[in-house]
């Protein structure tokens, strides 16, 4: 696992790369990397409060645009704070993805070495419903915290990892 921070760095070494940013800096966290060109990218981005970039629907078909690899959405819609718990479940949990042919393999890979048990929702195409889901899901795990007198999520969205790795 190489993790790339805030700042960018160079990838090209790397399989994959998890983008795991605010859904608001995805052009600004791209930029700053080097050798992404054609490398599966995996967006675990959140688009809370903030579209798409002009002229599409999803941040991972903008990603997918830029890099000119295959791309996968995942990680947006589980919590960071919950990933300590899911070793104590008794049944996996599944992790809800979407992602092109070539990027499934990889992606789904990383979802099991999280603890996950990957559930696919389809193609690329389908990523601005699961975007959309992020949104509404944040708000209800916010209102359930609240009532529980437990903390704010944080998310998977605090650096740009490279490789695959647990978000």
């Amino acid at each position: 696992m190489t993790r790339i921070g805030h700042e960018g760095g160079d990838v090209s070494e790397v399989e994959a790369v998890l983008l795991a940013v605010p859904g608001g800096a995805v052009a600004d966290a791209l930029e700053g990397l080097e050798g992404i060109e054609g490398k599966t990218v995996i967006d675990a981005t959140n688009r809370v409060g903030v579209e798409p970039p002009t002229g599409f629907a999803s941040n991972a078909e903008y990603v997918k645009s830029k890099t000119n690899g295959p791309t996968a959405k995942s990680f947006n819609i589980n919590f960071a704070v919950l990933y300590e718990q899911i070793a104590r479940e008794k049944s996996r949990p599944g992790n809800l993805f979407v992602a092109d042919d070539e990027a499934r393999e990889t992606t789904e890979q990383l979802i099991r070495d999280a603890g996950y048990d990957p559930v696919y929702g389809g193609n690329l195409e389908n990523a601005a419903a699961l975007e959309a889901s992020s949104g509404r899901s944040s708000r209800a795990h916010r209102r359930d915290a609240s009532s529980t007198g437990s903390s704010r999520p944080k998310g998977p969205s605090a650096g740009s990892g490279a490789g695959p790795s647990r978000p």
